[in-house]
């Protein structure tokens, strides 16, 4: 979710998904990437303190499968991203967009073990 966590005052109930560090320690590789492309990622600890600072009740929270990550997402985006590429071949940044999700595509299969999603659910309580 690309607003993320940073519009929490706006609800009273929320459902929502964030890129989520699974371990403490992870490759550089991996890590330069996601904190160039979103800064707001953390451990599931960060994301509910966040939460907790918002006025937030966490409810529950859960990381989505593996299964669920590549079935229902990465691979649908591979075969949209198939088309685009061969309808937009020459529009340069429909070009670099395209390549910008196969890349995180592929990062995903080879560091799948160190970030996946967070799901939070939580309640304004002030």
């Amino acid at each position: 979710m690309s607003i993320g966590l940073c519009c929490l005052s706006l609800a009273t109930n929320i459902a929502l998904s964030e890129i989520t560090w699974l371990t403490n320690e992870r490759p550089a590789e991996i890590e330069t990437y996601w904190n160039t492309e979103y800064p707001e990622i953390d451990n599931a600890q960060g994301k509910i303190r966040t939460l907790h600072k918002s006025g937030y009740q966490l409810l529950d929270h859960f990381i989505l499968s593996e299964e669920s990550w590549l079935s229902n997402y990465y691979s649908p985006l591979e075969k949209e991203l198939a088309t685009l590429k061969k309808d937009l071949s020459k529009d340069e940044e429909t070009k670099e967009v395209v390549q910008s999700y196969k890349d995180e595509i592929e990062l995903y299969k080879r560091f799948k073990d160190y970030f996946g999603y967070g799901f939070y659910v939580a309640r304004k309580v002030n």
